[in-house]
């Protein structure tokens, strides 16, 4: 869901032309801990018995799923372990990528084109939201040098437009590091794309979202930008460290307004529900695959994790389970092949 948000963000631009140039501004000091997130199960923050990302094992009598949880964004430069990736990948039946994601094609696009307009408010922003949210946005605004047009869109957009800037300044990677993972299975795993939304209906949740739903978003947006670059680093690491506590510190983006739009969420309980189907028709198939998912909803109450623990005869592995290490470190080790055999000589 996250990257159909930021996909939003970038249509909201279409509506600023003349936007001033984005601000690189200095890496802050961190701010406060984030307050506890209580989407998320505290039994799920594990670490991870081995340097690099986490994998959970899910598995069936003769089948097995690595499940990934992955974040949407990673700063550019930083870098990860692929080894025990290309390792269950190494004679897998099935790659599942369930990030989410959107659909769009050149119609969409189009349409986009022709109707940024609709992005725009019948009133100023500042007769909209009130004003101690509105002082907090002119700051965030004029520390990322973005232009005043902005003050013409709806709540909701001019809140995506400002988070968009913010993840442009960090230099953030959109679809990383799914983009990687993708181009480590070419040509050698089939893949699968699950859990997806039309962008075009996201938007147009945007644009019909009353005020005080969008004050959330607004919120949502702030509240990120004013936690500043460190936290976001410091999470991104996290993520390469198979540390999951540290992964999901950084400041939920939108979460808070997903949650607070019934039809957001629905349709994100749509995707997690398409994803953790997906996983569990992998398992009816002899042998292993792998899965890649957005974190959150793996991680979450009623997330992907806890529906697939829930389904008979699944048994879920977490990655600081004693042994898995061996297990790992046994699988990533390549085949010898045997030599072929010759033929006697005349």
């Amino acid at each position: 869901m996250r990257r159909l948000l930021t996909l939003t963000a970038l249509a909201a631009s279409l509506a600023l032309a003349g936007a001033g140039a984005v601000a690189q501004p200095e890496a802050p000091a961190p701010a406060d801990a984030p307050a506890v997130d209580s989407t998320l199960l505290e039994t799920l923050m594990v670490k991870a018995v081995r340097p690099g990302p986490a994998f959970w094992k899910v598995s069936d009598g003769d089948s097995t799923v690595w499940v990934l949880g992955v974040p949407s964004a990673l700063p550019r430069g930083v870098r990860w372990k692929h080894d025990e990736l290309k390792a269950h990948l190494r004679n897998a039946n099935v790659l599942i990528i369930g990030t989410g994601g959107y659909t769009i094609n050149i119609f969409d696009i189009i349409k986009l084109l022709f109707t940024a307009k609709q992005f725009k408010a019948d009133e100023p922003l500042d007769k909209v939201i009130s004003p101690a949210l509105m002082a907090r946005f002119e700051t965030a605004r004029k520390d990322l040098d973005v232009s005043d047009r902005v003050l013409e869109l709806r709540p909701g957009f001019a809140a995506m437009a400002l988070s968009g800037q913010f993840q442009r300044s960090l230099n953030m990677q959109d679809g990383q590091p799914e983009r990687a993972i993708t181009r480590d299975a070419f040509l050698r795993v089939r893949t699968e794309r699950v859990g997806r939304s039309a962008v075009v209906d996201l938007i147009k949740m945007f644009n019909e979202m009353p005020t005080r739903a969008a004050e959330v978003c607004m919120e949502d947006a702030l509240r990120q930008i004013e936690a500043g670059k460190a936290r976001q680093l410091e999470s991104a690491r996290g993520w390469t460290t198979g540390d999951l506590r540290v992964a999901i510190s950084a400041e939920r983006g939108f979460e808070h307004c997903i949650d607070d739009d019934p039809r957001i969420k629905a349709e994100v309980n749509r995707n997690i529900t398409e994803v953790t189907g997906a996983v569990a028709e992998a398992l009816k198939k002899p042998g292993k695959s792998v899965a890649v998912v957005d974190l959150r909803p793996l991680l979450s109450k009623g997330g992907i994790l806890v529906r697939l623990q829930a389904m008979p005869g699944v048994v879920l592995t977490p990655p600081d389970a004693p042994g898995l290490e061996d297990e790992i470190g046994a699988e990533a080790v390549e085949p010898v092949r045997s030599a072929e055999p010759t033929a006697p000589a005349a």
